[in-house]
């Protein structure tokens, strides 16, 4: 499990230079959730205050990670749940984690004053060993030298790089930073923006082992322009099932391709999921039981997004 302690929640906020009492973690959530899933259900919690990511730890050996949220408002001020519903999460929750043990005003009713919670105790906290070093080490470098924000979007937004520019500063940047290769990782992914930030978290999920310059030539490999737009469209129509390939690196070699196509704006968002059925009906090898699987029921309407063919693959 991937359940850090209260102590080590508030490390990572300082990390992070966000205030400890605005900030809670979100334990334990697979790797296949969407992060925004997990926003919108804080939101409802919370209230209608915003709530930003601030990050993610992965865990490889549990394919979980637990995620940090900064809150628009001091949300140790009050009573606080334990726990989050969420889509897709266990009957008893995500685990509610806070960087201090919420402080309420004295209540008296019919039953007598509101208690405070007590801390769970270590035994139920359990966190593993490289995430709670990754937390640490973290906090223990708080002033570094930031990458700018990149989102792949043309033309290049205002106060962001082209993916030429980004890559050069990145590979440098990178190499500068004294931490750990998890803590890099996380860096990066705080600098990204949609679609980029998209096509590297599921990227992340298909390969844990990942390091943050491989996540550099990720982005750049994925960004960098092609001659025309023949030519992307021609990478696009030659992606086919390579013979002994797994069918979750087969689509996931097709969604590359496509994060290419929409960012250069030949295909809008609407139409990735169509063009991604279209080149997977045709790419796929007839041979692979679980591609043809897949591809019946693709046929019959089923798994429509990128996510949810890998989890149909994965459950083979």
């Amino acid at each position: 499990m991937v359940i850090p302690s209260r102590q080590e929640v508030h490390a990572w906020a300082t990390s992070v230079e966000e205030p400890p009492s605005h900030v809670v973690a979100v334990g334990n959530v697979p790797a296949l959730v969407a992060e925004t899933d997990i926003r919108d259900s804080l939101r409802k919690l919370l209230g209608p205050d915003k709530v930003w990511r601030r990050g993610r730890v992965y865990d490889s050996t549990c394919n979980r990670s637990a995620i940090l949220f900064t809150v628009g408002r001091d949300i140790c001020q009050e009573m606080a749940a334990n726990t989050l519903v969420a889509p897709e999460c266990p009957p008893e929750g995500y685990p509610f984690i806070y960087s201090e043990l919420p402080v309420i005003r004295e209540m008296f009713s019919s039953r007598g004053p509101t208690q405070v919670p007590e801390e769970p105790s270590a035994s139920t906290w359990p966190l593993p060993t490289p995430v709670s070093k990754a937390i640490t080490m973290a906090a223990q470098s708080q002033s570094y030298r930031k990458l700018k924000a990149f989102s792949g979007v043309l033309p290049t937004p205002q106060g962001e790089e082209g993916i030429d520019l980004w890559r050069e500063n990145a590979l440098k940047v990178v190499e500068e930073w004294s931490c750990t290769d998890t803590v890099k990782r996380q860096r990066i992914m705080e600098c990204l923006r949609p679609p980029a930030s998209t096509i590297v978290t599921i990227h992340r999920d298909q390969h844990p082992e990942l390091t943050a310059l491989e996540m550099v030539e990720f982005l750049f490999e994925a960004y960098e322009l092609a001659e025309d737009e023949g030519a992307i469209w021609t990478k696009y129509f030659n992606v086919y099932q390579k013979e002994g390939e797994d069918v979750s690196a087969f689509i996931h070699r097709l969604q590359l391709v496509l994060g290419i196509l929409l960012n250069c704006k030949l295909i809008p968002a609407s139409g990735m999921d169509e063009a991604l059925h279209k080149q997977y009906l045709r790419g796929s090898s007839p041979t692979h039981p679980i591609a043809n699987m897949l591809r019946s029921k693709i046929m019959d309407g089923g798994p429509s997004m990128f996510t949810e063919l890998l989890r149909q693959v994965k459950m083979q």
